[in-house]
C-alpha cells in the first residue's frame, strides 16, 4: 500500500481542483441522474460534445461508466446545496474539488498498485515489481491523465485488473476468476465502447490459452465454460450499454458519436484518418510521439521477447491489445484525442508497454546499460512533471491553429507541444511569460480553431496545482473570494505534500530493505527473482 499511498498523494498534489473538459460533461450527467432520474445534460450546461436524443434533449456521447463513478461526489454537492446557505455554484465547485483530489488520484494510483500485484502473481519479487510499477506511475503519461481526470486511466485500471484475474485463474483454476475477468472487461465497455479494441484481443488470447493448452478431450468443456462466463459477465454490461443507447437515441447500436460529428468534429466523419501516416505520427512525430512523451517506452522492444518466453499467453494478450488499440484509433479522425497531451487514446495500454520491463529489471545489467535506463526513467519523470505544471490546453490556446484534428503540424519540431511546454516553463521561471496567441486566418469554431484573447492565454498560463490556480484566477478576475481561498487551499496542499514525502520515504526504505534481503538470498544460493512453486504456471502465463 505504500506505493498506492505515495502516488495518491502525488496525484492529489498535482490536481487542478476541478473537472476539466469531457469530465465536466459526465459530471452533468451524474447530477441529472440524481436530480431528475434522466441521462440528459443540464439545460444550462454548455457543451459541443453532445447529440440530440429522441426526446429532443441533449445527451453526452461518452459512456456511462465515469458518470456512475462520480455519483457519490455529485450527490454530496447536491446535499451541501440543500442543507447549507452557500448556494448551488459553490457547493458544486466543492464537490468537483473533492472528486478531483480524491477519486481520480485514487483510481490512477490503484491501477499502478494492481500492476504491482500482477507482477507478484507472475512470480517476480517485490523489489523488481516495485520498480516497474513505479515507472508506470511516475514516468509515463499515466501520471498526467490521473491528474486530468480523463476516463482512460479508469480503463487502464480495469484492463490491468483483467490480466491479473486471468493469471489468478490459471494459478487456482477457480471459475469465479473467469467470471470476474469478463465482468471487468464489460465494465471497460461501459466507460468507453471503443475500448473493445483492447478488450476483445485480451479475451481471445486468454480463451485461446485455456483451450489450446488443455487436453483435446477437455477443450469443448472449457470453451463452453468461457463462453458462459462471457455471456454472464461481459454480456450483462453489453445489455446495459444497449439499453443506455436506446433510451437516449432510440437504437441499441447508436452511441451518439455519429450524431455529434457536426458539432464535435466540425462535420467530419468519425473515421477519416489514413492509418499508415497516423500510426507513424503516433510513434515518431515530434508533436505526438508516444516515445517522445514517454522515453522510457523505448525499452519495450528490448524486453518483449524475453517476457514472451516466460509468459506466453500474457505476452500475446498484451501485445494484441497494444496493436489492436493502435490500429483501431489510427482510422479515427481525432486520433490524438485532442485537446490532449500526446496520444490520449493509447493511455489504457501503457501498463502493457511497461510490464515486459520486469524481465529487464529482474536481472543484472551492465553499468552502461544501467546508466542508460536510469537516464530514460529520469527524463520521463521530468516530462511528466512538466505535463501537469500548466493546464493541458495551454499550447493549444497559444496556437489555436492546432485544433481537435491533429494535422501536419505534429511533424514540425518547432511547433511540438512538448518543446513548447519546456519553453513556457523556462519563460515563467525567468519572469518572461508571453500571453500572446498565434493568429488564426481561417476560423473553424466547431474544431476549436479560432482566435484567442490575451486573457484566455493568461488563464491557462499559470501553475495548475489547485491552490496556485485559485490564486491566479482570483488575481485575473479581481475576485477576492478566490484570492481568500488561496490560503486554506495552500494549507491543505502543504499537508498533502508532507504526507507524500512521508509515504515516499517509507517506500524508499522498503525498497532498500528488499534489495538487502535479495542480496542475502543470493549469497545463500537462493533465486530471489522468481517465487518458487509457480514456474510451471508462469511458463504459460
Amino acid at each position: 500500500m505504500l506505493l498506492f499511498t505515495a502516488l495518491f498523494f502525488l496525484y492529489s498534489l498535482a490536481s487542478p481542483g476541478n473537472l476539466p473538459g469531457d469530465t465536466e460533461i459526465r459530471w452533468s450527467v451524474s447530477r441529472q441522474i440524481l436530480r431528475c432520474g434522466t441521462f440528459s445534460l443540464e439545460e444550462d450546461f454548455q457543451s459541443r460534445n453532445c447529440a440530440i436524443g429522441v426526446d429532443g434533449k441533449r445527451y453526452a456521447v461518452s459512456g456511462l461508466g465515469q458518470s456512475l463513478c462520480l455519483l457519490p461526489f455529485a450527490g454530496l454537492g447536491l446535499i451541501i446545496e440543500k442543507v447549507t446557505p452557500v448556494g448551488s455554484e459553490v457547493s458544486d465547485l466543492l464537490a468537483q474539488f473533492l472528486a478531483s483530489v480524491i477519486l481520480f488520484p485514487a483510481m490512477g494510483a490503484a491501477a499502478v498498485w494492481i500492476l504491482y500485484h500482477l507482477m507478484l502473481s507472475l512470480g517476480y519479487n517485490r523489489r523488481t515489481s516495485l520498480i516497474v510499477a513505479a515507472v508506470l506511475g511516475f514516468a509515463t503519461m499515466h501520471f498526467h491523465y490521473s491528474v486530468n481526470t480523463q476516463e482512460q486511466t479508469q480503463i487502464t485500471l480495469l484492463l490491468v485488473l483483467a490480466i491479473w484475474l486471468i493469471v489468478k485463474y490459471y494459478q487456482q483454476q477457480r471459475f469465479v476468476y473467469v467470471w470476474l475477468f469478463c465482468v471487468v472487461l464489460g465494465i471497460c465497455l461501459l466507460f468507453r465502447p471503443s475500448s473493445v479494441s483492447a478488450v476483445l484481443p485480451i479475451y481471445l488470447a486468454a480463451l485461446g490459452g485455456e483451450v489450446f493448452t488443455s487436453e483435446k478431450t477437455l477443450r469443448a468443456r472449457r470453451l463452453s465454460k468461457w463462453l458462459a462466463a462471457g455471456v454472464c459477465g461481459t454480456g450483462s454490461f453489453l445489455v446495459l450499454l444497449g439499453w443506455y443507447n436506446y433510451v437516449r437515441f432510440g437504437s441499441v447500436f447508436e452511441s451518439g458519436y455519429g450524431l455529434s460529428t457536426t458539432t464535435s468534429l466540425g462535420g467530419h466523419g468519425l473515421f477519416e484518418s489514413s492509418p499508415l501516416p497516423t500510426v507513424a505520427a503516433m510513434l515518431f512525430s515530434p508533436g505526438k510521439s508516444i516515445f517522445l512523451y514517454n522515453p522510457v517506452l523505448l525499452l519495450f522492444p528490448f524486453c518483449i521477447y524475453g517476457f514472451y518466453r516466460r509468459h506466453k499467453v500474457v505476452a500475446l494478450a498484451i501485445t494484441a491489445a497494444i496493436i489492436s488499440n493502435l490500429v483501431f484509433h489510427s482510422f479515427f479522425t481525432a486520433w490524438a484525442g485532442d485537446y490532449a497531451w500526446s496520444i490520449r487514446y493509447q493511455v489504457p495500454v501503457l501498463p502493457f508497454l511497461i510490464l515486459p520491463m520486469v524481465v529487464l529489471f529482474g536481472r543484472g545489467v551492465k553499468t552502461t546499460t544501467k546508466i542508460l535506463i536510469i537516464s530514460l526513467i529520469s527524463i520521463s519523470c521530468v516530462i511528466q512533471l512538466a505535463s501537469v505544471a500548466y493546464n493541458f490546453n495551454l499550447e493549444f490556446i497559444q496556437n489555436p491553429n492546432h485544433h481537435v484534428i491533429a494535422d501536419n503540424y505534429v511533424w514540425d519540431w518547432s511547433q511540438s507541444h512538448l518543446r513548447k511546454r519546456f519553453e513556457n516553463i523556462i519563460g515563467h521561471i525567468a519572469g518572461n511569460r508571453s500571453f500572446s496567441s498565434v493568429k488564426v486566418m481561417s476560423e473553424e469554431p466547431m474544431l476549436l480553431k479560432f482566435n484567442r484573447s490575451k486573457r484566455e492565454v493568461q488563464t491557462a498560463y499559470c501553475v495548475n496545482f489547485f491552490p496556485f490556480k485559485a490564486k491566479s484566477m482570483g488575481n485575473s478576475r479581481a475576485n477576492h473570494t478566490s484570492g481568500m481561498l488561496f490560503y486554506p487551499l495552500l494549507c491543505f496542499w502543504l499537508a498533502l505534500l508532507v504526507l507524500f514525502w512521508a509515504a515516499a520515504f517509507k517506500l524508499i526504505r522498503f525498497f532498500i530493505r528488499q534489495r538487502t534481503d535479495n542480496r542475502g538470498q543470493k549469497l545463500q544460493g537462493g533465486t530471489p527473482e522468481r517465487v518458487s512453486g509457480k514456474d510451471k504456471v508462469n511458463l504459460i502465463f
